[in-house]
């Protein structure tokens, strides 16, 4: 996991909402009208806003060339140019996510495209004002994004390390800018994408971050072996393991698959009990690992770890208790279907089938009889021994659906 020190949001459509076509429609204008203004607003071929934004004309001059361009329009223009208040909606959820990075310890800083009339009008009331290291908006030195120049203006005013920053953006070519800057950049898609990517930031607090070693891990390789000692604290940064739990008897049991920012060998780590499951990779993965012998006493003291393990483990117990019930209650045809959704990649399943019914919870006979149904029905095709492509993934998902919770 990299260590961040700086984090840097745009702020429209990534802090904040923008509703200009609501607004529009607001003042009478049918959606057709109001995107019909709006695309006379923003996507005027004389490039209006983004002069706008350059703050190279003053507010008057820019509503006068708007105006004068598009005489029929111009009353519902002037509205919209005077009252930008009515413009932008707060993203409460998110400003409370930047508190949370702010309060564990990263610098926050805005790099945003602006007029200076309408940044004030959108960000005077707003919470994260109070959280900011600082800022870099077009109109204060007459440069836009994705201009390089602006994205070196932020660092150059307050001495940031590029390589320690991480900037959210809701426009590709600002990320892409960004990136080829030096600077690693998140493209924001919508509102639930981001406040997902800000709380994997929350798994530890930033001063810990120095204590992690990074491991690349080949599939089928061990992560954890049960019974052993925990050694090692491990947060999946990319792939999908798999965990099991031999019984007694020898039988193996699928316990779950977990995805990328689950916490592995969380209950041992509290409990200090031997490893309870295996866990595998399932594909190559990489992981950040934090030696226990040397590091234990920090992490049980890092509050945002905590509450990060708090809620795996919480996770963890929801998805169980379903999972506990599903040999008796669920057909080998249900179990099959969703090993065959959680498990496939780019549409190719490829395992030891004599485990993987013993996975499921099925002789494999059993599982023979029933991949032989799914060949017939052409939901699956088969490639070769073990491998196979998933041909009717609706099929399957019919079948599969909430069977098992990973």
């Amino acid at each position: 996991m990299k260590k961040y020190d700086n984090i840097i949001f745009d702020v429209g459509d990534v802090l904040l909402e923008y509703r200009w076509k609501q607004m529009l429609m607001d003042c009478g204008l049918s959606e057709e009208e109001a995107i019909r203004v709006g695309h006379e607003l923003f996507d005027d071929n004389d490039d209006l806003w983004h002069i706008f934004d350059l703050a190279i004309m003053s507010d008057e001059e820019i509503l006068n060339a708007y105006c004068k361009k598009y005489p029929n329009d111009a009353e519902i223009i002037t509205f919209f140019m005077h009252h930008g208040e009515f413009m932008h909606v707060a993203r409460y959820e998110i400003w409370k996510e930047v508190h949370r990075l702010k309060t564990a310890g990263y610098h926050i800083y805005l790099l945003s495209n602006y007029p200076k009339s309408l940044f004030k009008k959108h960000t005077e009331y707003a919470d994260f004002m109070n959280d900011l290291d600082g800022l870099m908006v077009s109109y204060m030195i007459n440069i836009t994004k994705p201009d390089e120049r602006i994205y070196q203006a932020l660092c150059d005013k307050y001495s940031l390390d590029k390589s320690k920053c991480l900037f959210f953006d809701d426009r590709k070519e600002n990320v892409l800018a960004a990136r080829k800057f030096g600077m690693d950049s998140t493209f924001v898609t919508d509102r639930n994408f981001l406040l997902n990517e800000l709380k994997k930031l929350e798994i530890l607090h930033v001063d810990n971050y120095q204590y992690i070693e990074i491991k690349k891990l080949n599939k089928d390789e061990y992560l954890l072996h049960q019974g052993e000692k925990l050694n090692y604290i491990y947060i999946l940064l990319r792939g999908k393991v798999k965990v099991n739990h031999i019984n007694a008897n020898g039988n193996s049991m699928l316990c779950s698959f977990n995805s990328p920012y689950s916490i592995i060998g969380d209950l041992e780590f509290i409990t200090q009990s031997p490893i309870i499951n295996n866990v595998i990779a399932y594909e190559d993965c990489i992981c950040a690992t934090i030696f226990l012998s040397k590091y234990h006493e920090i992490l049980m003291n890092d509050v945002f770890f905590m509450k990060a393990i708090a809620k795996n483990l919480a996770s963890k117990l929801s998805k169980s208790t379903q999972n506990q019930s599903i040999s008796l209650n669920y057909p080998v045809e249900n179990r099959l279907a969703a090993y065959f959704i959680v498990s496939h990649k780019d549409y190719i399943v490829q395992d030891n089938f004599v485990v993987v019914a013993e996975l499921i919870g099925c002789s494999y006979r059993q599982l023979q009889r029933v991949l032989q149904l799914f060949l017939d029905k052409k939901y699956i095709k088969k490639i070769k021994r073990g491998t196979y492509q998933i041909i009717d993934l609706n099929a399957l998902n019919l079948l599969g659906e909430d069977v098992y919770q990973f």
